[in-house]
């Protein structure tokens, strides 16, 4: 295995998980099962997904300087991540979230930016040494769209492969679609990316092709229980799940991100990248927490699961 190597340019949040029966109604107080704290992100989970499944990974991200960001940098440190890039902010807090995850494994969650909110350009300028180094640059949503726009530019120019999680999803603009190598939305953000509903195969289908004339290469779409979806060179296919009894899918889409990825710069084969992408996510929606979570190489490979 030749190792591959990734900068990771996102959010690092610290989360606190509230677990319930069902979700309240609007307007209902209802007791809590359970409440706990622990490190997240999609910048940060995706990272750790890269870095258990056996890549070397730069996080470039903004924390506060406070417990919860030095915390975020002991941890991720410990799983080997370069945190060279992350920058302290002295004004603002680390970004936090709150997450209800109900019996059934289901979640709501609310963000609250902080110093993510506070990724200006000049960090990516700063980073390019991380960048340059990376064979691949991978983003979200959850910092400033104009950050993730530079950092992609750079990315182009140093002839990086580029990968976009479009979450929290929002209007992007034809100019960053076209610095995309890999989009990988869920269900819901590709029907608001698309701006109409996907009501059948042929209108995925449709929407992917959107995208790829736009510039993208690779459009995969994350179908829940229904496995996924990728569109590439005018075909595409699905591609079943694994079957398990989710607890927490807090980190589902960030880890198959992560397995998906790992596997793909590896073999360059998307049918077999996008299968490991899925083990590591069905074992991490059958556990509880986010980066915790999710597997190791080991883990996924060895562990049995059935389609």
């Amino acid at each position: 295995m030749i190792v591959q190597r990734v900068s990771v340019i996102g959010s690092m949040n610290y989360d606190t998980t509230i677990r319930v029966t069902n979700f309240p109604l609007p307007g209902e107080t209802i007791l809590a099962k359970a409440c706990s704290n622990s490190l997240g992100g999609k910048g940060a989970n995706q990272a750790a997904a890269l870095a258990k499944v056996g890549l070397l990974v730069s996080m470039i991200g903004v924390v506060g300087k406070d417990t919860e960001g030095l915390a975020m940098l002991e941890e991720l440190n410990l799983l080997g991540i370069n945190t060279d890039s992350v920058y302290l902010s002295k004004e603002l807090c680390t970004g936090k979230a709150q997450i209800v995850v109900e019996e059934s494994g289901n979640n709501n969650i609310i963000v609250i930016p902080g110093a993510n909110g506070a990724f200006i350009k000049d960090y990516i300028d700063q980073s390019q040494n991380a960048i340059s180094n990376s064979d691949a640059v991978l983003a979200q949503l959850e910092i400033p769209l104009e950050t993730v726009l530079h950092a992609f530019k750079i990315a182009k120019k140093l002839k990086k492969m580029t990968i976009l999680n479009p979450a929290p999803v929002c209007s992007i603009s034809e100019e960053l679609l076209s610095l995309v190598d890999i989009l990988i939305p869920n269900e819901v953000e590709m029907e608001k990316l698309y701006g109409k509903p996907i009501e059948s195969n042929d209108n995925l289908e449709t929407a992917c092709k959107h995208f790829t004339d736009l510039g993208v290469k690779i459009v995969i779409v994350t179908l829940g229980d229904k496995g996924c979806y990728y569109y590439q060179e005018g075909q595409g296919k699905f591609s079943a799940r694994y079957v398990v009894k989710a607890i927490d899918t807090t980190a589902a889409g960030d880890s198959f991100i992560g397995g998906f990825l790992g596997n793909y710069l590896e073999t360059k084969d998307i049918d077999q990248a996008i299968d490991f992408g899925q083990r590591v996510a069905a074992i991490t929606v059958s556990r509880r927490g986010a980066i915790e979570s999710i597997p190791n190489r080991s883990e996924a490979l060895t562990t049995t699961l059935t389609k």
